[in-house]
């Protein structure tokens, strides 16, 4: 039990740091490129086109690995 609880403060302490520190920094230097003229439509377009690239590499990857290690559809997670 006490590593369970080790887990979810590691979790929380994890999600505390994206929300004080990580995701204002992306904030920030977001508006930056904004106020710079560095983001435009085509810019975002680039940007979502990458972002689906890589996801759907990692999709594939994760298939893959599946197809491999069709064993781990049956782990239980403990909480």
């Amino acid at each position: 039990m006490l590593q369970n609880n080790t887990n979810y403060e590691r979790i929380a302490k994890i999600i505390l740091l994206l929300y004080t520190e990580v995701i204002p920094i992306i904030i920030q230097n977001y508006q930056n490129d904004v106020d710079l003229n560095m983001w435009n439509p085509n810019k975002c377009i680039e940007f979502l086109q990458n972002v689906a690239n890589e996801l759907s590499k990692k999709v594939a990857s994760r298939i893959e690995d599946l197809r491999a290690r069709p064993e781990q559809l049956s782990l239980t997670l403990q909480y």
